[in-house]
């Protein structure tokens, strides 16, 4: 609902981005720089601009079916990723890994940019239509400085470069594929992120 996602969303690609660039031994395009820039100044400017309601801002968490069990939710949302991930194998014989689709968008050797666009937009369509319509689904229970979002995505691009994948290419589609090299990147990513928030939280860094 605010301009964090988007911000933590632009320092991953640049991570990303730059990493491989630096393994690959490329140079930027101007073209991809474009690109890159024109999206963060839309993203940044529509979210900047956007009048959010005070009763939005300030709504606690509500699921959307309040009546379910979390359990019974966890199960319906786990599908839902099931189904997508399933359906993008059958139909387009591809892995439904978002980093991999998303890089695409400013890796000079990335095709079918339409499509990847696409996929991008409805990323971020859906979130903000849920928003719109329901903003009790995503509260805002994480308030950190905004520089703690930027770094934090950074290292994510960063570490999703290293790794050649992230939690829907490795976590979903990796791990039902039983890929040795997913298991393994998601005992990494999974374990980093378990001591890096305890240390976080019990230190009360931030």
């Amino acid at each position: 609902g605010d301009i964090t996602p988007i911000t933590f969303t632009l320092f991953m690609f640049g991570g990303m981005s730059v990493y491989k660039r630096h393994v690959r031994k490329q140079s930027a395009s101007k073209e991809n720089a474009v690109f890159l820039i024109s999206l963060a100044i839309v993203g940044v400017a529509y979210y900047s601009l956007r009048e959010v309601p005070v009763w939005a801002q300030n709504a606690s968490f509500s699921p959307v079916y309040p009546q379910l069990s979390q359990l019974q939710q966890q199960i319906i949302g786990g599908s839902m990723i099931g189904i997508a991930a399933s359906s993008m194998m059958l139909l387009e014989g591809k892995i439904l890994g978002i980093s991999g689709i998303l890089s695409g968008l400013v890796d000079p050797s990335g095709s079918e940019r339409f499509q990847r666009l696409a996929f991008l937009g409805g990323l971020i369509f859906s979130g903000e239509l849920l928003f719109q319509y329901y903003p009790q689904a995503i509260s805002h229970v994480l308030t950190r400085p905004l520089w703690c979002f930027a770094a934090g995505g950074l290292l994510v691009g960063i570490g999703t470069g290293m790794a050649n994948g992230c939690t829907s290419g490795h976590g979903i589609c990796g791990n039902t594929r039983l890929s040795k090299r997913s298991f393994a990147a998601t005992l990494v990513f999974m374990l980093s992120n378990f001591v890096a928030t305890s240390i976080v939280v019990s230190l009360a860094i931030f």
